[in-house]
């Protein structure tokens, strides 16, 4: 077992406290000390480090990556080592998770190390004596020295990296203060780039999701016989079964090159030059490359092999000494409809063009979905059929319930429209022969596949076949219910109607004002369970309740009464969801133009009179005694996204509604706290500029009558200071 602890000593004996704790433990147990300045960077990295003391039981000693440290080689050399944006660190950890997984390095010789993360065996510790007794500094040095001398072994976990506040300096995450490694990482906020910058198709950049070491090593030690010119290679361990669509999005973005391969954990090369694929790629029109794929797809609940006489294949079936070569086209690169995803090279900007969806498909369907879609939207797929490539796939592929009920729907449903499809060299006569002749080998396939299945999914399945041919699906998957709404309470803010009115999309208000007119806007009143609260809060309540006051809609667009609505509202949607980001987040909120902290926000509130000094203090130090961070990030909430009606967001939007009841009304310096009491990391934050963009616009004096205004002129100075403060960014 591996246990957890932070050490602290009142009498400054550092290494009294780690022989106390060890002490403790099991002379098979392992004991992490991890420095109170110190915060881990993934959500699995238990699993992570769990995994890494399996696969290397002869070691004695682990520590990991970090920001800023003395020890020049736990500090990673790609980091940014002067941020303190813990958003972009858990970007840049997640980045060396995927990248490395259980990899170490031996740096036993190397430089002593720094004990602000370290994992020991209890064994080895009672076999170097333990720690010395005198003081703070040294101690982890000493260890280090002891393990030396006793022969014994210290390496460095390369998946694993740790933010370090190490003498920090709080920066803000206005994104003109963002570093380029910052902004090349930060894949949580949805940005436009400085400048377009030339794609780097220098090298290659290979993806994989793997689940087993063995045929990681396998795959790894044959990619490094390829003649390519740099291989950079991305690997995501998935111990938690994460959406394979999600890993291949996500990796993309993170890619250093422009060409990717998308490659499965068990496929092998041998004897192979990739360079005549990657000149393929290069062509503009060229989608994606693949080695068997079919030249048509017709309304059949198959894998890509439909009709052999339209197949394309070139690689090895199991072994390398069973080649599955079929029709032996003349030309390198057949262009085909569809692709078997075993081992798919594509680019950067595909992906980012053509995401993989990850709410339709899963570890099944993603290739027959993705190479679709690349169709629709103008790009070629091929198959390579030169034998200077030799690609070996070991699997024959699972046709569970699951694979049913995916190509059911891409085929009955999501595509429904765009089949039969075929390329452009198969003549329609000739189509509609084949396919007429292969109906029933077809349909035999079918049903020998649903066979295999237990009498109770052959049932669900033939359903779920019968309501996706009848249409019911497609009537189900309508368009999604949108509302776009505001809150107006004490006249602080005059309503302004929206200068785009999206088609489909309803603008709800609820206001105290019953003489409040709007040609667009639909009035509604404060819900009377909120009527005894002051009106600010009453405001901020509706703000954090659309779970409550609009469930008829899938989705809410909260906007404050300071801001305009200057854009279409499906537009503003789409470019989320094309940035891959919808699937993973239920709520989708700016990030805060100047700083990232709620304790920094609090002492700005008290300072620009907010709210009192005793009701914040009060607040902050009960988030203290609780154990919430500094810099856990503050977001700008004055647009708020959200798919109200998921679990989870009403979850943190009930968190945060009793936060403003009890606490302050300001919403920001609690929002951040309802994520991590419920250990919500799913938040997607949008870039500062989204607040000043094409679809809305925030005036950052809020648009009060004149005769409020003369009612509130201290609070209008407030917020005329805040305006001057964030303007000048």
């Amino acid at each position: 077992m591996i246990f957890y602890t932070t050490p602290f000593n009142t009498d400054l004996n550092i290494g009294q406290y780690y022989n106390d704790f060890m002490s403790l433990v099991g002379d098979d147990d392992y004991v992490c000390f991890l420095d109170g300045d110190v915060i881990f960077t993934t959500s699995d990295y238990g699993h992570i480090i769990d995994a890494v003391v399996k696969k290397n039981p002869d070691v004695d000693c682990f520590t990991c990556y970090t920001n800023r440290v003395n020890c020049k080689w736990q500090v990673h050399p790609d980091c940014d080592t002067e941020s303190d944006d813990y958003t972009y660190h858990r970007q840049f950890g997640e980045k060396l998770r995927d990248k490395y997984g259980t990899d170490t390095d031996d740096c036993t010789n190397k430089q002593l190390f720094s004990g602000m993360m370290f994992v020991i065996k209890k064994s080895s510790y009672n076999k170097i004596g333990g720690a010395k007794t005198k003081g703070m500094l040294g101690v982890d040095n000493d260890i280090h020295i002891k393990l030396k001398r006793n022969g014994m072994k210290l390496h460095l976990m390369k998946g694993v990296y740790v933010y370090h506040w190490h003498r920090g300096s709080c920066f803000n995450l206005d994104s003109k203060h963002l570093s380029t490694k910052q902004v090349a990482y930060n894949n949580n906020i949805i940005h436009e780039p400085v400048k377009k910058t030339k794609p780097n198709t220098d090298g290659l950049s290979v993806i994989v999701c793997y689940n087993d070491e063995r045929k990681l090593g396998l795959l790894k030690a044959s990619l490094q016989q390829v003649n390519v010119p740099n291989l950079e290679f991305l690997s995501h361990n998935n111990i938690n079964n994460e959406n394979l669509p999600c890993v291949y999005n996500r990796l993309s973005e993170f890619a250093r090159y422009e060409n990717l391969l998308l490659v499965h954990q068990d496929v092998e090369f041998k004897d192979s030059n990739f360079n005549k694929i990657l000149d393929k790629l290069s062509e503009e029109s060229c989608g994606c490359i693949g080695f068997a794929g079919s030249r048509v797809r017709v309304k059949a609940i198959t894998t890509w092999n439909q009709i052999p006489e339209y197949n394309a294949t070139n690689y090895y079936d199991g072994s390398f000494d069973k080649l599955n070569r079929t029709n032996f086209y003349k030309d390198d690169f057949v262009s085909v409809v569809d692709l078997d995803g075993f081992a798919l090279f594509t680019k950067k900007s595909v992906v980012k063009k053509c995401p993989f969806d990850t709410i339709n498909t899963g570890f099944h369907g993603y290739d027959l979905d993705f190479t679709l879609s690349l169709k629709k939207n103008g790009l070629n797929n091929y198959v390579y059929t030169n034998e200077d490539v030799k690609a070996m796939h070991r699997s024959t592929g699972s046709y569970n319930k699951d694979w049913f009920k995916t190509i059911i729907h891409l085929t009955h449903t999501k595509w429904d429209d765009i089949l039969p499809i075929r390329t452009s060299d198969v003549t329609l006569a000739d189509f509609n022969t084949k396919v007429k002749n292969s109906s029933t080998q077809i349909e035999d396939l079918f049903n020998r596949r649903l066979q295999k299945l237990s009498f109770g999914e052959r049932k669900e399945v033939i359903k779920y076949n019968a309501d996706h041919v009848s249409g019911k699906y497609k009537k189900v998957a309508k368009p999604e219910n949108i509302v776009v709404y505001t809150c107006i309470t004490g006249g602080y803010d005059k309503l302004v109607e929206p200068k785009v009115v999206t088609p489909g999309v309803d603008y709800i208000c609820f206001t105290d004002d019953s003489t409040l007119k709007s040609d667009i806007w639909k009035m509604r009143p404060i819900p009377n369970e909120l009527k005894e609260l002051s009106n600010v809060k009453q405001q901020r309540l509706v703000k954090t309740s659309p779970h409550k006051y609009l469930k008829a809609y899938d989705i809410s667009i909260w906007v404050d009464g300071s801001v305009d609505v200057t854009g279409d509202i499906h537009k503003v949607l789409d470019i989320i969801k094309n940035s891959g980001k919808w699937s993973g987040s239920e709520i989708f909120i700016p990030v805060h133009p100047r700083r990232n902290c709620i304790y920094d926000e609090a002492s700005a509130c008290i300072r620009m009179k907010k709210d009192t000094k005793e009701n914040v203090d009060a607040q902050m130090e009960r988030y203290r005694n609780e154990g919430f961070p500094k810099q856990f990030g503050l977001p700008q909430s004055n647009i708020i996204i959200r798919k109200h009606n998921s679990a989870r967001c009403v979850t943190v939007m009930d968190t945060w509604s009793d936060e403003i009841r009890k606490g302050s009304h300001r919403d920001q310096l609690s929002f951040n706290y309802a994520l991590w009491k419920n250990g919500i990391t799913n938040v997607c934050y949008l870039n500062k500029d989204f607040c000043k963009s094409e679809f809305f616009n925030w005036n950052s004096i809020h648009k009060k009558s004149a005769d409020t205004q003369r009612k509130m002129k201290t609070t209008v100075k407030c917020v005329g200071e805040t305006a001057s403060i964030v303007n000048n960014i």
